[in-house]
């Protein structure tokens, strides 16, 4: 019995150490947007349309950031050109908002681009960083 409890504190302390080890680590989340100031513009091209527009970003207010499509937007994508606000996620995605909070379209972090849209699926749109 007076071994048992010298034993027992060593099995404790070696199970500690082991799940430190295993657990697993936090993903990096990429914040592109909240890197370049409250000033951003990027431009929008679509997989079914010639041509490009540029959305500017504006002011923070809270979890969003304000959003302006310029007139060129109709011809890319017109849901795209009824968005209000830029919407960054946890995981680095940014959701367009219309001003009633409606989704417009959900973006990923591209390899290549800046953003790659997922929602809608059809057409692929692309936001290129013009900082």
């Amino acid at each position: 019995m007076r071994g048992a409890l010298p034993m027992a504190a060593v099995a404790l302390a070696l199970a500690a150490y082991w799940a430190g080890d295993f657990t697993d680590p936090q993903p990096d989340t990429i914040n592109v947007s909240s890197t370049h100031g409250d000033n951003d513009h990027y431009q929008l091209r679509s997989s079914e349309q010639d041509g490009a527009c540029t959305l500017s970003l504006g002011v923070i207010k809270g979890a969003r950031q304000a959003l302006s499509p310029d007139a060129a937007c109709t011809g890319v994508n017109a849901d795209v050109s009824t968005a209000r606000w830029w919407q960054e996620r946890p995981d680095g995605s940014v959701a367009l908002l219309r001003s009633d909070g409606g989704l417009v379209a959900e973006f990923a972090v591209a390899d290549g681009a800046a953003f790659e849209s997922y929602n809608p699926v059809s057409p692929i749109l692309v936001l290129l960083s013009e900082k």
